[in-house]
């Protein structure tokens, strides 16, 4: 059975963020690289298990995956029912001081 996403409401916090700095120099890349981020998410209920292990890049055990793109990780959990989305970050935030608490199934 094909899960569902579950996308944290910090993860439309982070896009607009993202969208409103890169504007700043560019609003057409700005838009181009929010609609790639969102198809990323998109596709991850057909190809749950694209994303790289988070816990080569953290210093706690995790079954967190992350998806790069334009050195923007989103980082994800793949549970039984649903891929939770939890949050974008830019690639040159220190990944290893994230604590992240893994989410239970509902």
């Amino acid at each position: 059975m094909k899960k569902r996403l579950n996308i944290n409401p910090q993860v439309y916090d982070d896009l607009r963020s993202i969208r409103d700095y890169i504007s700043e120099d560019s609003p057409v890349n700005a838009d181009k690289v929010i609609r790639e981020l969102v198809a990323a998410i998109d596709r991850l209920p057909d190809m749950p298990e694209i994303g790289a292990n988070l816990q080569n890049k953290v210093r706690q055990k995790t079954r967190y995956k992350y998806l790069l793109k334009y050195n923007y990780a989103t980082l994800y959990y793949v549970g039984e029912e649903y891929i939770y989305v939890t949050l974008i970050l830019h690639t040159s935030r220190d990944l290893s001081a994230l604590r992240l608490v893994e989410p239970e199934e509902r």
